[in-house]
């Protein structure tokens, strides 16, 4: 049933196609086990040999004689599979059965019974288990020799295709620089009029036929104005939509961009949909005959890949400032040209595969058909390479202007955007000189890989669209998860790529048959599927955990009489606890046995314990701090000389910010076994002391009285404490006192101490009090003794200078040795 499903989808290019087509596949094969029951023996339940030979030489003649065509390839190599499946179940059913006969023929040796007594009975039973185990291998024998078989024959087939779709690639065929090629397309385009126009008349001269036309007249109109209307009027209906849906999600982007995606897509299902119901009442009107069917069916490909293109070129081009949804690098002003040209792209596409379609009909020649391929290849380079042009110099010029890009991110950009130019340029020129279908092979694919990348793109948005809303924290966007998810994107795009450049759905069936078996761990089996498994269920579990915590912290525990470090560590405990959880259920579920690691484990243990046991420490560490809680975020603490506001606690540090903003990262060991001074813990009152300085002669009880007034005019002074003022002591330049201040919040005990200086020196000034400052008096011990050596070592200096006071009135160019005296 899925046979030339399966040969279209080989030789196909769309992308599009190539997505419906998948689907329709799983179906065909999911509903095609009656053909597959018919294969076995419905008295022995094995597979039918004797049809199995039939169809084993069938086809090895065929592949002797060399005359197979492309279809029947394709018809072959299916059979040749759905046997070769059917043999793999087989050689691999009785494993288990085979193993316990095995096993039971083991414990019967005599040997190891060691009483000789009863030996024939043994030997009786040991003959038995043998002819069973004789009769369970003798199907996995010829279930292995037909599978042997058959994957040889599959491999012949595949060698041969290859080949042939490689002599297709550079197979010469006729130049379009011939002007006779030209006029036999005109020629060949006219004569499709005449076609269409003989199928018209013919079908309203037919007696048979003409009732049926105006029979449907009148559902044929009412469908094509309504397809027409929708094709038209769509775009106007969603664009009113969009605004209002905008406009009620500004305050969240996230959603606001995910409820404008899935509108962006009917957006291009509304039309395409019109072009349906329009080619829908086409074909049923009877009007037209074959040629023009087919033609209505190209039609609504080609809407259907034009609007795909436009769509892609919007999501990747287009930029919204409400919803920052640009994502390629192209400047806002160049957004309409981008658009624009990515129509024009879809239209070359769809065109060419129209051109195609009609060619393996015979309504377009050889040489036709090359015109026509050097045509679009021409015109698809042309708005292709000035795409990628303006790419290009944007990028260059992002590359000056932001310096967040990273460096190796821009040099694949730049080498995939190259290769593409590359691509532009050799294309037309493989048109022009006759290899037509390598030209549009290799423009085309270039082509749908570009689109297949931005899909990707736009995949990835959308996802971490959707993690974000979920777990109502835009900063974990880009974290492990989003990440993750955008790898996976990315990876299922690789079977598209693969198609796109040649490879055939049935290699892809051979790989992952060889990727489906999984490798073993242990004593079990490791398969995608449990890995999917795995990924699927802790990604469930992780945002399940993310929802929840982002529950408590906004709506739990804020009703509560925790505090804000209770409430984090509360939230911290649930994420862990969560994501032991996710893990724990995910490997399960998976299937997956670590007993077998367990020993391997134990001995890993004893030197990862010696290497990790700082990390050990902290990790208990900050496990006790969490349930303990001596410290709590946004508590002011000094720790080794490190004094500071306690901004984040985490199972391995603890992260202080000091006040000139600097975070220094403290491991929780030290904040567990060493000495933490928490200077609001608890409370936030603290005490501060000032040191005051007076005159001697100063009145002491005035200077207290004054002091304690200033103390009390502070509004963060303590009420039940007051300040106490102490005569402490006589200085040697001032009488010294103390204030003991005890604050509401110590946390601004700095502005609080800078406000009562300030308002101590007004207070002083207005009551004419002064506040000393340090002198020093100079004794000097004998005075008469430096007076007369000073006498006597001027009037020597005064002799030496004498003579140089001659000597300068001879050369006034020299300064006196003394500096002018």
């Amino acid at each position: 049933m899925y046979k030339n499903l399966l040969r279209y989808l080989s030789n196909m290019k769309s992308l599009k196609t190539f997505l419906i087509c998948s689907l329709f596949l799983t179906v065909f094969v999911m509903s095609d086990s009656r053909a597959f029951a018919q294969s076995i023996d419905e008295e022995t339940g094995l597979p039918d040999y004797n049809r199995w030979d039939v169809i084993a030489i069938e086809i090895e003649n065929d592949i002797s004689a060399g005359e197979l065509s492309s279809s029947r390839l394709d018809v072959s190599r299916d059979r040749l599979s759905k046997w070769r499946a059917l043999f793999s179940k087989v050689k691999n059913s009785n494993a288990k059965k085979i193993q316990r006969i095995n096993d039971q023929i083991s414990a019967l040796d005599l040997q190891k019974l060691g009483d000789q007594s009863n030996s024939a009975e043994v030997l009786k039973r040991k003959d038995a288990l043998e002819q069973a185990l004789t009769a369970a291998m003798l199907p996995v024998v010829l279930a292995n020799e037909a599978f042997l078989r058959s994957n040889g024959l599959i491999a012949e087939l595949d060698d041969i295709i290859r080949s042939r779709q490689t002599n297709q690639i550079l197979e010469l065929g006729p130049s379009p620089l011939s002007l006779g090629n030209w006029s036999s397309l005109i020629k060949e385009e006219l004569s499709i009029v005449k076609i269409l126009a003989s199928e018209v008349s013919a079908g309203f001269a037919n007696t048979e036929i003409r009732p049926k036309i105006w029979d449907k007249l009148p559902a044929t109109l009412i469908l094509s104005i309504i397809g027409i209307v929708i094709i038209y009027s769509s775009a106007r209906w969603m664009r009113r939509i969009t605004g209002t849906v905008l406009t009620y999600f500004s305050a969240n982007i996230a959603m606001a961009r995910i409820v404008e995606f899935f509108l962006s897509l009917i957006k291009i299902i509304l039309p395409i949909l019109g072009f349906y119901l329009f080619g829908n009442a086409v074909k049923n009107s009877f009007i037209l005959g074959v040629l023009g069917n087919q033609l209505v069916g190209s039609i609504v490909c080609m809407a259907i890949t034009i609007y795909v293109a436009r769509w892609l070129g919007e999501r990747l081009f287009n930029s919204d400032i409400r919803l920052e949804q640009s994502i390629s690098y192209l400047p806002e002003s160049q957004f309409r040209f981008a658009i624009f040209t990515s129509t024009i792209l879809g239209f070359l596409y769809a065109l060419d595969m129209m051109a195609q379609t009609l060619g393996s009909y015979a309504y377009f020649s050889e040489n036709s058909t090359s015109v026509i391929s050097f045509v679009i290849v021409s015109i698809g380079s042309y708005y292709l390479f000035r795409l990628l042009t303006a790419v290009s110099t944007h990028l260059k010029h992002s590359r000056s202007s932001d310096t967040t890009l990273e460096n190796s991110s821009i040099a694949l950009i730049s080498l995939v955007l190259r290769l593409g130019v590359a691509v532009t340029l050799v294309s037309p020129i493989l048109a022009l000189v006759g290899y037509s279908y390598a030209g549009g092979v290799i423009l085309f694919s270039t082509l749908l890989t570009f689109g297949v990348g931005g899909f990707v793109l736009i995949l990835q948005r959308f996802l971490r669209d959707i993690f974000s809303v979920l777990i109502r924290n835009s900063d974990e966007v880009s974290g492990l998860i989003p990440t993750l998810l955008g790898l996976g994107a990315a990876i299922g795009a690789i079977p598209f790529l693969a198609i796109i450049w040649g490879a055939r759905p049935s290699d892809l069936w051979e790989l992952w048959g060889v990727i489906s078996n999984g490798f073993q761990m242990g004593e079990s089996r490791i398969t995608p599927s449990d890995f999917i498994a795995f990924i699927v269920i802790f990604v469930i579990g992780y945002v399940i955990t993310r929802a929840i915590q982002n529950m408590l912290k906004e709506q739990v525990l804020p009703k509560t009489k925790l505090d804000a470090g209770g409430q984090n560590a509360v939230v911290d405990g649930v994420g862990y606890l969560g994501i032991f959880l996710a893990a724990v259920i995910a490997i399960s579920t998976a299937g997956i046995d670590l007993s077998s690691l367990a020993i391997v484990a134990g001995a890993l243990s004893v030197g990862i314990g010696f290497g990790m046991q700082t990390i050990v420490s902290n990790f208990v560490s900050g496990i006790i701090l969490l349930v303990e809680r001596p410290i709590s975020q946004g508590d002011w603490i000094e720790v080794n000389g490190t004094m500071g506001v306690v901004k984040d606690i985490s199972v391995r540090a603890t992260v202080i910010q000091t006040f000139d903003r600097k975070d220094v990262i403290v491991p929780n060991s030290d904040l567990i076994s060493g000495s933490v001074t928490n200077w609001t813990k608890g409370n936030l009152t603290g005490r501060i002391i000032l040191s005051v300085g007076v005159a001697y002669g100063t009145d002491t009880q005035r200077v207290t009285r004054i002091l304690e007034e200033v103390a009390l005019e502070h509004p963060l002074v303590s009420d039940k404490n007051p300040p106490s003022v102490y005569f402490l002591n006589f200085g040697a330049d001032a009488l010294e006192f103390e204030i003991r201040i005890v604050l509401q919040d110590v946390n601004f005990s700095l502005s609080v101490k800078s406000e009562i200086n300030h308002r101590i020196a007004e207070r002083f000034a207005e009551e004419g009090i002064e506040i000393p400052f340090a002198q020093r008096d100079l004794w000097l011990r004998n005075p008469e003794t430096l007076l007369n050596n000073h006498s006597s070592s001027k009037s020597s200096k005064a002799n030496t200078l004498e003579k140089p006071q001659k000597k300068s009135k001879r050369k006034s160019d020299l300064p006196d040795a003394d500096g002018g005296e």
